[in-house]
């Protein structure tokens, strides 16, 4: 017996069991379930096939596969499931949600502490309810994703950070924007005014039925009585803040300023203007429109003119410079090292802790090609692994395997960085073609690092290794 959302479900044991069914019709690939569902771009959503017992299934081993966050307050995880137990609660839960009887549990508070200090509250649903959250955000982000702004970059299929600092290395390099202004919105899932996000699904979702299950999700076990916020751990939380923001800040902001580039990777802003003054402006009118759907900027930093002597930018776990042939640099800054270690500490807590550690820092490393350049992959490697033993890691990969995901991160990094040189820098809206610059391309590609180790965040200020980080 276990208890989801306030209802007690009955696991089966008379009669076929359902996952049999399931192995009659399912295509297998790899010994894995088939694909969880998604309807294609243009297609009109409907809750049928989101809250089908086979879907919800699906999104279940999907999510047992992946490990990812501790329990909720029932304690359970999938893998303490059985086949036909996984397969009972979802044909329940299924039946339960089509028959408008569902309401999700309450959630367990976790502090968690955020790499640049301070701490982030996340909301741990019971598995099966975020089992539900992620067949929903599974099922409609292929019809919604395509009609969103392209300058928001995070929790999108297809976007991430390598893109944004290449576009912004384009602007600053190719486009003659060398002013850059970061600044974050201050808590800004928990400052999400539901009732102005209903609306802004309802451009994408004609369906009833799907709306209801939407606003089920978010209000969480609050009901109607919950009006702001919504619960960040939730799968659907993202793409609720990235829908409500496309309409708030992302449109309005480039329709007012439709040649400045811009970027937003969740609720981190960063745009590039020709000069200060222009910088404040676009400021400040982000901070107005923000400030009317109820949220407000941390207002950390100002503009900072890189053509200054010494001027820096941190930006998502990077330091920023211009170097004096022009280009950019990217070193790590002692955010992006803290945030490794507290991946590392977390992942003692999953099902699989080595396997799930040895995943964190292959993710970390991908991110952050374009720290790497060309120094000696192994400073990047002995700090990566002094981090993993300082939590209780000794191995997370052989040194060669890790040397080798450094150097396919910094391949990806040029990759990236040649097209967003070479082609239409469109991720920002708005702005004008960019100039092939041969010159700055062909540095980035040379044999020796441009920066060197120091640059790269390996030595000098910035730890040379992680060890020095309490």
């Amino acid at each position: 017996m276990s208890d989801y959302g306030g209802r007690r479900y009955r696991y089966g044991v008379h009669g076929q069991p359902w996952y049999w069914r399931r192995r009659q019709n399912a295509r297998r690939q790899n010994g894995r379930f088939e694909d969880v569902f998604k309807f294609q771009p243009g297609n009109e959503i409907t809750l049928g096939p989101i809250i089908d017992a086979n879907n919800l299934l699906a999104n279940v081993n999907q999510m047992a596969r992946d490990g990812g966050q501790a329990p909720g307050p029932d304690g359970i995880r999938f893998s303490d499931l059985g086949r036909r137990e996984r397969g009972d609660i979802c044909r329940d839960v299924s039946t339960m949600i089509a028959s408008g009887d569902y309401l999700p549990g309450p959630a367990s508070r976790v502090e968690k502490t955020k790499p640049n200090g301070g701490t982030r509250t996340l909301m741990i649903r019971n598995g099966i309810d975020r089992v539900i959250s992620k067949a929903v955000v599974n099922a409609i982000t292929p019809v919604i994703d395509p009609r969103l702004m392209e300058c928001a970059m995070g929790f999108r299929p297809g976007r991430n950070i390598q893109q944004l600092l290449a576009g912004l290395e384009a602007a600053v390099i190719q486009q003659g924007f060398p002013v850059i202004v970061t600044d974050d919105i201050r808590r800004a899932f928990d400052n999400v005014p539901i009732n102005s996000t209903i609306p802004a699904f309802r451009r994408h979702i004609d369906d009833t039925d799907t709306m209801r299950l939407v606003e089920i999700i978010l209000r969480g076990h609050d009901g109607e009585s919950r009006q702001v916020g919504i619960d960040q751990g939730d799968p659907l939380s993202p793409l609720a803040l990235n829908t409500l923001l496309d309409q708030v800040l992302d449109g309005p902001l480039l329709a007012a300023h439709p040649g400045i580039p811009f970027w937003r990777y969740v609720d981190n802003l960063v745009w590039c203007c020709q000069d200060v003054s222009e910088g404040r402006r676009v400021l400040h009118e982000a901070r107005q429109f923000l400030d009317a759907a109820g949220f407000a900027l941390k207002g950390d930093s100002g503009p900072i003119d890189l053509r200054r002597q010494g001027a820096q930018a941190d930006l998502l776990g990077f330091r920023i410079r211009r170097q004096d042939a022009g280009q950019l640099s990217f070193r790590l800054n002692e955010e992006s090292w803290r945030g490794l270690k507290q991946q590392l500490i977390a992942a003692h807590d999953a099902p699989e802790p080595a396997r799930t550690a040895s995943m964190a820092v292959r993710g970390w490393l991908g991110v952050h090609g374009p720290a790497f350049g060309d120094v000696d992959g192994r400073a990047v490697v002995d700090g990566v692994c002094r981090t993993a033993s300082q939590v209780g890691f000794w191995e997370v990969a052989s040194a060669d395997t890790l040397l080798r995901v450094v150097g396919e991160a910094y391949e990806r990094r040029l990759a990236i960085r040649r097209k967003a040189f070479s082609s239409d820098a469109s991720t920002h809206g708005g702005s004008s073609s960019p100039v092939y610059d041969t010159n700055a391309l062909r540095a980035s590609q040379s044999t020796r690092s441009p920066y060197g180790a120091a640059e790269a965040g390996l030595t000098g200020s910035i730890p040379a290794h992680p060890g020095s980080i309490s």
